[in-house]
């Protein structure tokens, strides 16, 4: 892809697309997720699975923070499990806003739906993703590399190896 444009593009959606997940009980536990309609989200049933009714808080970084307060996250709303993608580690939630991401009349603010594709990326190609980490107050961009494919033992589907140094909880549930 020689567009760096399009890259630069595609980067700035799939961050605006990522929110964080919360457990309600203890929002220091989360994980990622990301917009696939405007009140659907994607992320992984591990993330959601002990947490009561398999519901939680959404959150997202302020748009263009101006002070570092600023860049703490926003309450966007709540989702809850509308699917579990068996036998997939794959979580399907309806998201329903609330607070400042609802507006006056009820109505909810737009929210940014990543396409979904399908792309087999060639062995050495660089994947991005956007992720809340766990220990970090912040979203985080990082840059994998594809190592391959593999077919786990017992498993009949192929997956997609990835080279991933700096994978840390939290990460689970983001785009590639």
């Amino acid at each position: 892809m020689g567009d760096r444009g399009g890259l630069i593009d595609l980067h700035n959606l799939l961050r605006q697309s990522s929110v964080r997940l919360c457990d309600p009980r203890n929002p220091a536990h989360w994980g990622t997720a990301f917009f696939v309609a405007s009140d659907v989200m994607l992320t992984c049933w591990h993330v959601v699975r002990d947490v009561p009714d398999q519901r939680v808080l959404v959150q997202q970084p302020k748009p263009n923070p101006t002070t570092e307060g600023d860049a703490l996250p926003m309450a966007l709303g709540e989702a809850i499990l509308l699917e579990r993608g068996d036998p997939w580690d794959l979580a399907l939630l309806v998201f329903t806003p609330t607070g400042n991401a609802a507006g006056s009349d009820g109505e909810r603010t737009e929210t940014v739906v990543l396409p979904l594709q399908e792309h087999d990326p060639s062995l050495g190609s660089r994947l991005v993703t956007s992720a809340y980490p766990k220990d970090a107050a912040s979203r985080h961009d990082a840059i994998y590399e594809a190592a391959g494919r593999t077919t786990p033992r017992g498993q009949l589907q192929e997956f997609l190896r990835i080279k991933a140094d700096g994978v840390v909880p939290g990460f689970s549930g983001s785009a590639l």
